[in-house]
């Protein structure tokens, strides 16, 4: 019923803007009417979609008519951009596309901006901790691997009776069961959970750090992993998705398979033992983020990409 009005105000945005590309950017529902706009002339120009992993897997988890709806919405996209290799590669196994219009633009990150952020102290995070410190940045959701890590660092706290775990992300499902799990293995004055801080914070808890801990489940590429770098933190990170596109194990991080708290203690354990080994994997992890996984390189990529569609589609209309 509101087809024909959501098709006018596109089509007036487009003449009143001279509209010539779009990017929807965390496809959902939304990006629908752009393709059918795009489908029916009325957005006559460049549509791109761009992907980062939670989005495309919530549209690849419908059946029936729904999934067939944005296959075919997919495959009509002039272009569509994955933030990782290992996304492109599951967006066309689950919906079977060619994958002629699917690139890989890397996620990046000013270092600039971010050591500027990370110099004021945060509060609750970086205060009355013990050594060595280690942090781990992401919401309180199950994919993020928070219950593998608190029964992980159980392990490690018996071998460095100082050491502190941080955990800081946004609030969601499992921050009361991570809590419990945090009482119940007695580590409640070695873990601190840190809900909602500011990213200033979070930058200067990491700043501070000695290891930081990416033990998702499922990850198409961190951000928190590419900040790590900047900062040049020692990593243990586990193996998915994109992240081997960012860390070589034992060079620039240490990775570990996913769902094994042994195996992601032994990595902790790695890099604490060996803290100059420490120190060159996370200089080399940071040569590694300032050379190709800058704010600067991501938008010259998307740059180039707009240009050339534009060019391809100047050429299809002569």
């Amino acid at each position: 019923l509101r087809l024909p009005g959501e098709m006018r105000k596109i089509a007036a945005l487009v003449r009143r803007y001279d509209v010539r590309v779009v990017n929807c950017h965390y496809v959902s529902p939304h990006a629908l009417a752009w393709s059918l706009a795009s489908a029916l002339g009325v957005f006559p120009g460049t549509l791109i979609f761009s992907l980062h992993g939670l989005d495309i897997r919530t549209l690849a988890a419908q059946a029936g008519i729904r999934r067939g709806v944005w296959r075919r919405a997919l495959a009509a996209a002039h272009a569509v951009v994955a933030c990782s290799q290992g996304l492109a590669e599951e967006t066309k196994a689950c919906f079977r596309l060619s994958g002629s219009n699917i690139v890989t633009i890397h996620n990046g990150v000013d270092a600039a901006q971010l050591r500027a952020l990370a110099t004021a102290r945060g509060t609750a995070a970086v205060a009355a901790r013990g050594r060595p410190h280690i942090l781990s940045l992401g919401t309180f959701e199950h994919k993020k691997g928070h219950d593998l890590l608190v029964r992980a660092f159980a392990s490690v706290a018996r071998e460095y009776p100082a050491a502190h775990l941080s955990i800081l992300g946004r609030q969601s499902s499992t921050l009361e069961p991570t809590r419990a799990l945090v009482r119940e293995l007695r580590l409640e004055s070695r873990v601190t959970l840190r809900v909602d801080a500011p990213h200033e914070e979070a930058l200067a808890a990491l700043r501070e750090s000695d290891v930081f801990v990416l033990p998702s489940r499922n990850e198409a590429f961190s951000v928190a992993l590419l900040e790590a770098g900047a900062l040049a933190r020692a990593v243990v990170a586990t193996e998915v998705c994109g992240v081997a596109e960012l860390i070589e194990n034992g060079r620039t991080g240490v990775l570990v398979p996913t769902e094994s708290v042994h195996a992601l203690a032994d990595g902790m354990l790695r890099v604490l033992r060996d803290e100059s080994q420490a120190r060159r994997m996370g200089e080399a992890l940071q040569r590694r983020v300032l050379a190709d996984f800058t704010a600067e390189a991501t938008f010259a990529s998307y740059d180039r990409l707009v240009r050339e569609r534009l060019t391809a589609a100047a050429g299809d209309a002569r």
